[in-house]
C-alpha cells in the first residue's frame, strides 16, 4: 500500500510546488502608471542608471528593437541598469501588449500609461514629439543623460549606457 500512495504524493507535490512557482513569477500585463507615479519609479532607482522605453504593439519599429533592449537590459542588470518599459498601447490592445511582453522574455515589472497623450509627452519631456518608440536614459542620480527617439540598437543603447556607468 506504501509502495501506490508514494507516488500519489510526490505528483501531488510536484503539482503544489508547481502551483506556487507560477504564482510566484511576475504578472506580465503592463501596470497603469500616472506620469507622476512614472517620475517616482525613476526617482526610485537612485544608484542606478535607469533607461526607460515607450512603446506599443502596433509600432512595427518597437517591435524590431524590442529584442535588443530586452537582451540588453538582462545584460547589463547586473552592471547597475535597470529597464523600464511603458507601453502606450490602447486599453482594448492591453492582452496583446502581455502576450507580446511574454514572447519577448521581459522578466521585469512593465507599465502602460495613463492620462491623456499629449499632456503625458508634454510634460514627461518638452522635446519629446510623441514618436515611437521612444527612449530616455537617466544617470545613477535621477538626471536625464541621453534621449532618443526612433528606433535603436543593441550597440547604440550599449554605448550611450557605458559614458554614464
Amino acid at each position: 500500500m506504501m509502495k501506490t500512495k508514494l507516488p500519489l504524493l510526490t505528483l501531488s507535490l510536484m503539482v503544489l510546488i508547481q502551483g506556487c512557482a507560477s504564482e510566484a513569477s511576475p504578472d506580465l500585463a503592463p501596470s497603469p502608471v500616472s506620469l507622476d507615479e512614472l517620475k517616482r519609479t525613476i526617482d526610485s532607482r537612485q544608484g542606478r542608471v535607469v533607461v526607460v522605453n515607450f512603446w506599443a504593439t502596433w509600432c512595427m519599429p518597437c517591435r524590431v528593437e524590442f529584442p535588443d533592449l530586452v537582451k540588453f537590459g538582462k545584460e547589463f542588470e547586473d552592471q547597475g541598469v535597470d529597464m523600464v518599459f511603458v507601453s502606450t498601447d490602447f486599453e482594448s490592445d492591453l492582452p496583446m501588449a502581455a502576450e507580446f511582453l511574454k514572447e519577448q522574455g521581459v522578466p521585469w515589472r512593465s507599465y502602460v500609461k495613463m492620462g491623456v497623450d499629449f499632456e503625458f509627452i508634454d510634460a514627461f519631456h518638452t522635446q519629446w514629439s510623441g514618436a515611437l518608440p521612444a527612449t530616455f536614459v537617466y544617470d545613477r542620480d535621477g538626471n536625464l543623460r541621453a534621449f532618443w527617439d526612433g528606433i535603436t540598437s543593441y550597440a547604440e543603447l550599449e554605448s550611450q549606457v557605458e559614458t554614464i556607468l
